[in-house]
């Protein structure tokens, strides 16, 4: 799947692996490519970044990252989903602190109610996230939330 797209840059890195923003060569429509290294993970490790495809496959709300399609190698997982191009939530908090701005208590609540809103989807479908942070929630060029990362999240 990767070999179709241009790798652009990489966003970040965490404990499973790297996020990498990634250009279709037939369209120019940018993506996130997760890459999960498989090598050195226990087999528990292997089957919970399985389970994050498995799960965001299923998952189809405003609030939450769109998958888009998964591969899997002998080595590594890949999992493609939407662009964010708003940065996160934490980034967002953090350069209101920088420039001494703070958030309207509009805007506090209009970001919560689509957390909530995109929260109740997952709990109405049963599905637990368990790592639910400012880092956690990406943001469109709209400043609107994006529920992303479900590696630890449970069904």
């Amino acid at each position: 799947m990767l070999q179709k797209y241009k790798v652009i840059k990489e966003l970040g890195q965490g404990g499973f692996g790297r996020a990498l923003l990634v250009e279709s060569p037939d369209n120019g429509v940018l993506r996130v490519a997760k890459e999960i290294d498989l090598t050195n993970q226990t087999r528990e490790m292997r089957q919970n970044a399985m389970h994050e495809a498995e799960i965001l496959q299923t998952l189809k709300h405003t609030n939450i990252i769109r998958y888009r399609n998964f591969t899997k190698t002998a080595k590594k997982i890949f999992i493609l989903m939407d662009y964010a191009d708003g940065g996160d939530l934490d980034q967002l908090i953090k350069y209101h602190e920088k420039i001494k701005k703070r958030f309207s208590e509009d805007e506090i609540l209009d970001i919560f109610v689509q957390i909530c809103l995109g929260l109740k989807y997952l709990h109405d479908k049963d599905i637990f996230h368990r790592d639910l942070k400012t880092d956690n929630i990406l943001l469109d060029k709209r400043y609107y939330p994006l529920i992303t990362d479900f590696g630890l999240s449970k069904d």
